[in-house]
């Protein structure tokens, strides 16, 4: 294969790269679902409302799919059942479970017909149980949070991935530029010797002759 072939093909195979980058991009842009409690803190037996975005809204001739509102993990005691809207919102109340003061999550579930989380769930919300007096507890150290966009089968797309993805598709994408530059490099004509310089005395001997 000569030069214009592999120059070609690191092009296309930039192009490639770029394009999986840019897909990576958008899904990890996808609105996730959201969820959000009125009060951060409150105690024990106390009812608090929520609200939540982007869940999967009813579709037209089937039954919307209730979005289940869970305490302390995915399959926690359920709290509540709300039902979407049209625009995947949702809107309701709980009442705080008699816990320990502490902190806790609230997750929102919500599957399809085939019993598989819709995209973009679950979603979690923080809220802290305080003490009698409203006395607030330590929040536990934890590692902070790798950026993802989880699908319905829970598999997803790190932060990683996508700054690997860019390193290789620029790294692709240039090395394809030098390919076509070396190309075109060896396509120019060679440059002519330039004369030696003949000594003064040669010139006379030559003026002589003449």
């Amino acid at each position: 294969m000569g030069p214009r072939g592999k120059s070609s093909l690191l092009v296309a195979a930039a192009a490639a790269s770029l394009a999986v980058l840019g897909g990576a991009a958008a899904f990890a842009c996808t609105n996730l679902a959201t969820l959000t409690t009125s009060t951060p803190s409150t105690k024990a037996g106390t009812a608090v409302t929520l609200t939540g975005s982007s869940f999967a809204a009813p579709t037209e001739g089937a039954a919307p799919s209730p979005v289940l509102i869970h305490w302390s993990k995915v399959d926690g005691p359920v709290l509540a059942s709300l039902v979407p809207d049209a625009g995947g919102s949702v809107a309701g109340s709980f009442n705080v479970p008699d816990a320990a003061p502490g902190h806790y999550v609230v997750v929102a579930t919500q599957v399809d017909d085939k019993g598989k989380n819709q995209f973009g769930t679950p979603a979690r919300t923080a809220i802290e149980i305080v003490g009698p007096g409203g006395e607030s507890v330590p929040a536990p150290v934890t590692q902070p949070a790798t950026s993802s966009s989880s699908n319905d089968s829970g598999s997803s797309v790190p932060l990683t991935l996508l700054v690997a993805l860019a390193v290789v598709a620029v790294g692709v994408f240039a090395a394809g530029l030098a390919a076509i530059q070396n190309e075109r490099g060896g396509r120019r004509r060679p440059a002519l010797a330039p004369t030696p310089d003949v000594e003064p005395s040669q010139r006379q001997e030559h003026s002589h002759r003449a």
